[in-house]
Formats: structure tokens, C-alpha cells, sequence
């Protein structure tokens, strides 16, 4: 993984970082992320790459990044038989259009 601030992050590491961080926004009930502009670029032999901005919600502040994801398809014993082989993240500029959200007024 290129993670938004350009840092390489093989497996391993990766993996440990992110268990480490499991339940770390758990005294900020409004923290959340989510998805949009979904899209499916090329989908060819087991393989699919996507894109999609992410975004999060953390003790108020409103981040998103733009990100593409080649999985591989079809791998027994992962969810969704999907295994995430390389994502590249980027850091949205500040001026880029606030997410949809059917959930939440980001206007107020």
C-alpha cells in the first residue's frame, strides 16, 4: 500500500498497523468513513481495479482521498472471495466537491 502521504507499507506491517488501531475512534461516536465515486476501471483475468475517494469524519474534521485497489478475484478463504493486492492512496485537495452523503447534512 502507497498510503496519502506517500509512506510504502508492505503486508505485514501494514496488517499490524491496522489492528493496532482497531477501536481507536471509539470515544468519538460521530467518527466515521465511507465511500463514493465508485468505479470499476478494468476488470480482466481474476483481476479487478477500482477507484474511489474515501472519506473520514474524525473529531469533526472532514478528510477525503483519492484511492485506486486491485484486487484479485475468486480467493478461497477471504471475504467476499476478494483479496486486496496493492492500494494507492492521495491526499483530495481542500478545494475538491464535498461528498454525497444521504445520511448526514455536511452543510451545517
Amino acid at each position: 500500500m502507497v498510503d496519502a502521504n506517500g509512506r510504502l507499507s508492505e503486508r505485514p506491517a501494514l496488517l499490524e498497523e491496522l489492528r493496532a488501531a482497531h477501536g481507536c475512534w471509539q470515544a468519538d461516536a460521530e467518527a466515521r468513513i465511507w465511500c463514493d465515486d465508485v468505479r470499476l476501471l478494468q476488470r480482466d483475468r481474476g483481476t479487478a481495479l477500482f477507484s474511489y475517494r474515501e472519506w473520514q469524519r474524525v473529531a469533526g474534521e472532514l478528510r477525503g482521498r483519492q484511492a485506486s485497489a486491485l484486487f484479485r478475484e475468486d480467493v478461497a478463504g477471504t471475504p467476499n472471495r476478494l483479496q486486496w493486492m496493492h492500494v494507492h492512496e492521495t491526499w483530495l485537495p481542500h478545494d475538491e466537491p464535498l461528498p454525497i452523503d444521504d445520511d448526514d447534512d455536511l452543510g451545517a
